[in-house]
Parts: C-alpha cells; structure tokens; sequence
C-alpha cells in the first residue's frame, strides 16, 4: 500500500491571479471536486505584504493540499499529498485557464507506507522504504518520476545529518480571508 505525492512547479502564470487568495482558493476547489478529496477543514490562506504572494493550506482527509505563488516570478509551487490512489488530474490544463500558466511541471512520487530490507553497501540489511519493484500503473507520461531510485537497484539509508534534523520555526499567521 502507498499513497502518492504531486509536487507542482507552474511559471508563466498571471501575477495578478497569483496574489489573489479568492483565485487560488477556486484551484483548490477545482481540485477538491474533480478529485473527490475531503477537507477536514475550510481552506487557511496568508497574502504577503506588498508584492508578495500567498500561502495556502487545506487539511484533507486523505493528507493535504498546499500551495505558495510568487508573483515576483510569475510562478506557483502546489503540493497534493493522498494517502490512497486518486486519478491524475491535468494540471497543465487546469493552471493554464485558473491562472494562465505557460508551464507546468509535475512530479509524482509514490509514498510507500511499509519497509523492506534492502541489502546496504555496508553488509548487512537496512530498512529501506519499498520504492523498489512498486510498479508504474497508469501513470501520465508526462510526469517525472521523482523517486531517485531506478527499479532493481538498492541503496543504502544515509545516515542522519544537522541539516536533516527537524527544525521548530517561527510560526507565520495564517489569514482567515474568505475566499469569493
């Protein structure tokens, strides 16, 4: 069982349309109903002072989705995480009419809940999540991969750095804007 993980670069979009939550909030519900998604909550959305864009967070009942615009650049950075298969959706058709997109990049990785032992470099075996051998059913040419691992092949677990140990930040309000 695994769930799967959509990372979403899109640029050439309208940076008025970017700024806008009440925009961004009509690709969340675009995405919502044509994917049958569940919001445990309303949507939170916090517009940045001045030329700035927004951040956007909806808690789903399959995980989240999220997106930050940065109209500076003309670009939107959205992440759709399920915990079971959903269809994909076509996000280059959708961003192009919700916000103008020119191009849109989309990365699926498959989040894989159980662990198998891989043998390591080292000796010995290291749990490993079970990227390996999970086969590529019904995916859209048009999405990378982002696994990093080519089927066959196994790795071994880096060890834990500073730079990969959590880090507790400054929280950033979160505006309660309605979106229109």
């Amino acid at each position: 069982m695994h769930g799967r993980e959509w990372l979403v670069e899109a640029h050439g979009c309208d940076p008025v349309r970017l700024a806008d939550p009440g925009v961004l909030a009509r690709v969340f519900e675009r995405m919502i109903t044509d994917l049958e998604l569940h919001p445990v909550a309303p949507a939170q959305w916090h517009r940045f002072p001045g030329p700035g864009g927004v951040t956007g967070m909806c808690m789903l009942a399959e995980s989240h989705l999220a997106c930050h615009t940065f109209p500076e650049f003309g670009s939107l950075c959205l992440n759709l995480f399920c915990c079971r298969p959903r269809p994909e959706w076509d996000y280059r058709a959708h961003l192009a009419d919700l916000l103008g997109a020119g191009d849109v990049r989309v990365r699926a990785v498959d989040r894989p809940y159980g662990a198998v032992l891989v043998p390591s470099i080292e000796g010995g075996a290291d749990p490993v999540p079970a990227m390996v051998g999970i086969p590529a059913i019904g995916r859209d040419p048009d999405i990378e991969p982002a696994s990093g691992i080519a089927p066959g092949t196994t790795r071994s677990r880096p060890a834990p750095t500073a730079a990969s140990a959590p880090v507790s930040g400054a929280e950033v309000g979160a505006g309660a804007e309605a979106a229109a």
